[in-house]
């Protein structure tokens, strides 16, 4: 599994977690728990993407103050998936961080 730090996200794309469903609709809600030593819960999305013939889990996990992290899992395939997997977490970073 891969994944990046915590990003801000573009508040002209990304308001809540659920914002990420307009540009993925095929990831679904999953279940939180609540942080050690909060009040709050992180909200999490999660789901199979398909890329090219190549099947890739992503989860998207987004605070109270709208910072997401980015986490890709992919298939054992040496360095050729690995790359994937980062260039993929690259993409979504420039394309709803707040830059």
């Amino acid at each position: 599994m891969f994944s990046n730090e915590e990003i801000d996200c573009n508040p002209r794309f990304i308001e809540n977690i659920e914002d990420f469903q307009r540009f993925m609709p095929e990831l679904v809600i999953l279940p939180s728990k609540k942080l050690k030593g909060s009040f709050m819960k992180n909200k999490k999305l999660g789901g199979v993407v398909n890329l090219d013939g190549t099947e890739v889990l992503l989860r998207i996990v987004m605070n109270y103050e709208r910072k997401a992290m980015f986490q890709v899992g992919v298939e054992k395939g040496g360095n050729g998936m690995r790359k994937m997997a980062e260039d993929l977490i690259d993409v979504y970073c420039f394309l709803f961080g707040n830059i």
